[in-house]
């Protein structure tokens, strides 16, 4: 698997845990998320999940 999907599960479990603060990453979830992207396509430029997670909003 490639290194962006487990970290973005790292992330998501830590927020999680903090109670969806936003506080699991230094500058929230919207400026980890352009992050993620611009890596995940990087490692897996095909994957159609990338545009999936990228785009869900709750």
């Amino acid at each position: 698997m490639n290194n962006a999907f487990p970290r973005l599960l790292k992330v998501l479990s830590l927020e999680r845990q903090l109670g969806y603060r936003n506080k699991a990453v230094i500058g929230g979830l919207d400026k980890f998320a352009s992050r993620w992207e611009t890596d995940a396509r990087a490692e897996a430029p095909d994957a159609p999940q990338v545009g999936e997670i990228r785009s869900s909003r709750c």
